[in-house]
């Protein structure tokens, strides 16, 4: 609140947003405002420990609605019939081989399907009319970060590629979903945001099948890892599992 008012007296124009589970400020400035002489005037200094430019959030290239499955090869997965032959409940339990090699081939689910778990997805939101996905999506609590985007729904595809990888691998499971990347890219304080309130809305699981760009900065560095670390941190104070990829580029 002290510095908030600090910065309304330097400029009304500047819109401030913050996060407070983590202490971090997120300032939007307008172009008659230099960056540098703000967070160096008097009033603002002593409240800064850390300070940069978060970078963009990204999914892989390829996205699943970028796939013609008419070319997939079924021979890989075991199945010798042509496409034309199968189902697309089929083809879709027949390219499972992730689910088989994480189940030890399904022998785990007859111990557990996920029955009582909730899992968070933050990722480019979900296709909710997908078969495979109706019932499991907690709608109540599911949400988008994406400005101008308030629905869940999947523009990108990456989302319900992964939405579709723990309903079959967790069946049971409960997913809520947590939009922070739109049709073309995300933002790393809408992650954040995501995780924290993931957190807070009582997930057991949070998946995070995304990344960021490399900072351009070391001050930017420094910052998104301090931001990153402390909503981590935050998440686990409430018990919950934070799973991030760990890239695609070896």
């Amino acid at each position: 609140e002290q510095f908030e008012q600090a910065i309304r007296q330097i400029s009304p124009e500047i819109t401030v947003s913050w996060i407070p589970e983590i202490a971090c400020i997120h300032l939007d400035l307008p172009a008659s405002v230099d960056k540098e002489e703000l967070i160096s005037h008097e009033s603002i200094r002593p409240f800064i420990s850390a300070k940069g430019n978060l970078p963009d959030i990204s999914a892989p290239q390829n996205p699943l609605n970028s796939i013609d499955l008419n070319n997939v090869s079924i021979d890989a997965a075991g199945d010798s019939r042509f496409r034309s032959q199968l189902t697309d409940e089929e083809l879709f339990d027949a390219m499972a081989w992730h689910v088989d090699e994480i189940t030890d081939h399904r022998m785990s689910l007859d111990i557990a399907k996920g029955d009582g778990a909730r899992i968070a997805l933050i990722d480019s939101g979900v296709d909710t009319e997908h078969p495979i996905l109706k019932g499991k999506i907690n709608m109540e609590d599911s949400c988008s970060y994406v400005t101008d985007e308030a629905g869940i729904a999947d523009h990108y595809g990456h989302g319900t590629g992964v939405a579709g990888i723990l309903a079959q691998v967790a069946p049971q499971a409960e997913i809520t979903v947590y939009k922070v990347i739109g049709e073309e890219t995300g933002d790393s304080d809408w992650t954040i945001r995501a995780v924290i309130q993931a957190a807070n809305d009582g997930n057991h699981i949070i998946n995070m099948s995304l990344g960021t760009y490399k900072c351009e900065d070391v001050e930017s560095e420094l910052l998104t890892i301090e931001a990153f670390q402390r909503a981590i941190a935050y998440a686990e104070t409430k018990n919950c599992i934070v799973v991030a990829s760990a890239g695609n580029k070896s």
